[in-house]
């Protein structure tokens, strides 16, 4: 096994499953360290490339008895396609052809219903017939992470440039993205953060006006001038809330 390149626990914690730069994926129970099961790559040979760095993505429904795998390389130079498998009896439900269900990483809604997947932007499928539901873009570069809520409303993804961003799922709305600006100071690292809407409302700690501005036309505006309109932690609570029916 060429090391260990994601972990997931069942929602009990009493199983863990484990990709493998190989492209298989293990799975242990936790109390015993016994292996429970191995669930293999498309393609055998995964774990013999050279040219890349095989890494196995997996995700886990919150029931424990749905798991996702994918094996990609680092620089994208090959991907299988997106594997979904029956834990409890180790049975391959079904396999995805379509080019773009893989990537890196991947989350199941907890109902194991919907399938997130990375990327510059985050797509969700139907983890059932493999179509497309909607794609999220609000990232830069690559998705680092990504997890649902423990209701299956949210899903939240970080990217490369340290920033992270809050969906709703039903919809595709962004409704927040979270930043953080750690600062080395008297041999200590602090951190500022700061959450900003998407309609330009923020929320932030006690020191981040310090680094805000913005620029309007040919004007560079700092808080002092904005903030009394702009900053509006309501508006950002009130975007993470449950909309009413």
């Amino acid at each position: 096994m060429r090391g260990a390149t994601s972990l997931a626990f069942s929602a009990d914690g009493a199983t863990l499953a484990c990709g493998g730069g190989d492209g298989a994926t293990s799975l242990w129970e936790v109390r015993t360290g016994r292996q429970v099961r191995t669930f293999r790559p498309a393609n055998p040979r995964a774990g013999t490339i050279r040219w890349d760095r095989p890494m196995t993505s997996i995700a886990l429904s919150r029931d424990g008895e749905t798991l996702a795998t994918c094996t990609a390389g680092v620089n994208q130079t090959f991907a299988e396609p997106v594997r979904i498998w029956d834990v409890r009896t180790g049975e391959l439900r079904r396999e995805f052809s379509e080019p773009a269900i893989t990537g890196r990483p991947m989350a199941l809604s907890p109902d194991g219903a919907v399938l997130a997947t990375g990327g510059k932007a985050v797509r969700l499928w139907d983890a059932r017939t493999g179509k497309l539901l909607r794609e999220l873009i609000g990232h830069l570069k690559r998705t680092q992470s990504i997890t649902f809520s423990a209701d299956g409303r949210l899903l939240v993804s970080g990217g490369s440039y340290g920033t992270t961003n809050a969906w709703e799922v039903a919809s595709g709305r962004h409704l927040v993205t979270l930043f953080a600006f750690p600062e080395r100071r008297n041999g200590t690292v602090e951190e500022e953060w700061l959450a900003y809407h998407p309609d330009g409302y923020y929320d932030g700690s006690p020191g981040v006006d310090r680094l805000l501005a913005w620029r309007v036309g040919d004007e560079l505006l700092t808080p002092e001038t904005l903030g009394p309109r702009l900053h509006r932690p309501d508006r950002l609570a009130d975007a993470l809330r449950p909309r009413r029916r």
